[in-house]
């Protein structure tokens, strides 16, 4: 059995490299869409470099686009979300192995996984195909038919296509962009989720604020990081009350972030740092006479 530092390790560095095999597959299949793009765009009718306006290219588009969409969404993207899907169960049982460690007797509930269940196939929903689609396959339909009925430059309109679906040092073509966006959030929120509600019906009152290192953390993590905080004082953040320097909304804030969501969001999109519950024993002296001095903490 791992010990309890090795639990919350592997917990946390899990919620980087579980979603990194859905960027992988976005990456892969954003490519793939691109090379199809560029074959299908090419039988369009062409004329002194001019995409020509007639019944044959309007009804290529429709035509692309339905090819598109297959591109992207083949067997191999499908199999790697269905991966994706079932390590939102493993994760679970990570944290069960993190309760049972700090709590005798503890039992995981049936409503800790419906919780689960709820957070699992909205992410399975917003990665599959009618919502992955739809972040390029419609932008790219809405070019060509733009180019289509103006007459537009062939080579104009690839390089159009191009920007969109390719990843570069600056940033992420659509696909992968929207991609990594839902699959560390929504894997990193169900994470958060599972926990709170098992803390909640544990009655633990305090949170070690933690993550991994990472170049580009923000302000809120910053300040935050490695510290231990009451369950109240982190509902007050929520509201925008005790966060310091980095202001409300701070930077990268999710905009639904309330008292009670604060826990599930932490410090907004893409971050990588979570609400770890801890016995109240645990908790360094120094973080529950603060608590204490705060009015947050009265035993």
């Amino acid at each position: 059995m791992p010990t309890l530092d090795e639990i919350v390790k592997d917990k946390m560095a899990r919620l980087t490299s579980v979603p990194d095999s859905m960027v992988t597959a976005a990456d892969r299949a954003q490519l793939n869409m691109l090379k199809k793009a560029e074959e299908l765009i090419s039988k369009m009718d062409i004329v002194d470099g001019k995409i020509v306006f007639n019944d044959k290219n309007i009804q290529l588009i429709s035509s692309i686009s339905r090819e598109l969409e297959g591109a992207i969404i083949d067997d191999a993207y499908v199999s790697s979300l269905t991966s994706f899907a079932k390590e939102f169960n493993t994760q679970a049982t990570i944290n069960n192995n993190y309760f049972y460690k700090i709590i005798q007797d503890f039992e995981p509930k049936s409503v800790y996984q419906s919780t689960l269940k709820i957070a699992q196939q909205n992410a399975i929903n917003l990665l599959s195909q009618d919502a992955v689609t739809a972040q390029i396959v419609s932008p790219i339909k809405d070019t060509l038919l733009s180019a289509v009925t103006n007459g537009g430059s062939f080579s104009d309109t690839m390089n159009a296509i191009r920007e969109v679906a390719t990843n570069t040092e600056k940033s992420d073509g659509l696909l992968t962009r929207y991609v990594k966006r839902v699959a560390y959030d929504s894997y990193a929120v169900a994470d958060r989720q599972y926990t709170k509600v098992i803390s909640e019906d544990l009655g633990l009152e305090f949170y070690k604020y933690q993550g991994g290192e990472i170049a580009d953390t923000r302000c809120f993590c910053e300040e935050r990081h490695g510290n231990w905080y009451h369950k109240k004082e982190i509902q007050d953040w929520g509201i925008g009350k005790g966060v310091g320097k980095c202001g409300f909304p701070w930077q990268g804030m999710n905009a639904n972030t309330n008292s009670d969501t604060i826990f599930s969001f932490v410090a907004g999109y893409n971050c990588k740092h979570s609400l770890i519950p801890v016995i109240t024993s645990r908790v360094p002296k120094q973080w529950v006479d603060r608590a204490k001095r705060l009015g947050y903490y009265n035993n």
